[in-house]
């Protein structure tokens, strides 16, 4: 059995349903079955680079949160890695390397979301360089979590909320 999802939304769709459960698309006969899809790996890495890997348009603070939460979980499984491997065995190592990709991955992927993120305050995402001064970190990301979006669209796009 091949799973369907909603064209819409890709949330994932039982047999029998007439309607997206999450959404409320219509998944009705007129539909065809190239409507409802199945989501291949391609999809998976194709949204994955657009929403994680991607400095250009702009991001809410909502998405940013849960995206940023989801990094730093990460990230912090990677700092367990790395305080806990002590061995110079094979397995221990291949940990070690893996990790580091993955913690290395997680830090791009986070300043491509805080560029986004200051694209949505109308702000060049250069100011991200002033993350370079400790003192300013904190004050940095309140500004960042707080402080909502500019209405409409600005340069950087359209308004992510009106899409």
């Amino acid at each position: 059995m091949q799973n369907k999802f909603c064209p819409r939304c890709g949330a994932k769709i039982e047999n029998n349903e007439k309607y997206c459960s999450k959404c409320g698309t219509s998944l009705s006969a007129n539909n065809t079955n190239d409507d409802v899809k199945k989501v291949s790996n391609s999809d998976f890495m194709q949204m994955v680079k657009r929403d994680y890997f991607s400095y250009q348009g702009r991001l809410n603070r909502k998405p940013y949160f849960w995206r940023s939460l989801l990094i730093m979980f990460l990230e912090m499984i990677c700092y367990i890695v790395f305080d806990s491997v002590e061995d110079d065995d094979l397995f221990s190592v291949s940990l070690l390397l893996i990790s580091i990709v993955i913690f290395v991955a997680c830090v791009i992927a986070d300043l491509m979301l805080d560029i986004r993120r200051l694209h949505d305050v109308n702000k060049s995402g250069w100011f991200i360089l002033l993350t370079i001064i400790p003192a300013v970190i904190p004050f940095f990301y309140l500004y960042l979590f707080l402080m909502p979006g500019t209405d409409g669209n600005n340069q950087y796009g359209e308004n992510p909320l009106a899409l």
